[in-house]
């Protein structure tokens, strides 16, 4: 990250995709942030051939009860401390600034404010199979490329989803083994096997005691 103690400004963005413009976007509540989102986003950065991966910390998850979440503010800091490491993982707090709940919204203020960039949205397996839920979910398809990468098991994989009921006209899909400098236009979706992934998600991270030795290290 340019800054250890704020995430980068819009004009620093833009500054930054002068040179480094194939972004992969990991939106999410990072309640907490753990090995699981830097191991998708690593996977994700070798295989799409990313220059980076920006996190999207949102301020409050449509999907999940408010009373459950920590406060934004506590998310978005946990998760700079956790990736300040990790050159190629930038922590935004786009969505808390602009107001943001909607992946639709992010993804078009992006596409006004930083049409230089090439984006291409990150996500779960299990979020190709939620899709349908998702507001507005068919224009995100034409806003952006998506990336939907599976960790193990892979039986997700196995299981049909609304995707399936596209013609190869309207959706190009692949299925990625090796690393590929994919097209990142919108209309194409990318399907990933994950590794030697930590399978707890970040809900069943936070029901484990940190202060006692069953907790992730």
């Amino acid at each position: 990250m340019e800054h250890n103690d704020i995430p980068p400004t819009l004009e620093e963005l833009k500054k930054r995709l002068r040179l480094k413009k194939r972004i992969g976007l990991l939106g999410g509540s990072f309640d907490p942030p753990h090995e699981g989102h830097i191991h998708l986003s690593e996977t994700a950065l070798l295989k799409l051939e990313l220059d980076e991966i920006w996190w999207l910390v949102t301020p409050a998850n449509p999907f999940k009860k408010r009373s459950n979440q920590n406060a934004y503010a506590d998310r978005l800091e946990n998760c700079m401390k956790f990736a300040s490491n990790r050159k190629k993982v930038t922590v935004l707090d786009v969505e808390g600034q602009q107001g943001f709940s909607r992946t639709i919204d992010t993804l078009r203020y992006f596409k006004k404010n930083l049409p230089q960039g090439q984006f291409v949205w990150l996500a779960g397996m299990d979020i190709a199979h939620q899709m349908p839920d998702w507001l507005r979910w068919r224009d995100i398809l034409k806003q952006t490329s998506i990336c939907f990468v599976a960790r193990q098991p892979w039986s997700l994989l196995s299981k049909k989803t609304v995707f399936d009921n596209f013609s190869c006209q309207v959706i190009h899909q692949e299925h990625l083994k090796a690393p590929k400098r994919v097209d990142l236009s919108s209309g194409h979706i990318y399907w990933i096997k994950q590794v030697q992934v930590n399978l707890l998600s970040s809900t069943e991270i936070r029901k484990l005691d940190f202060h006692s030795n069953k907790g992730i290290k």
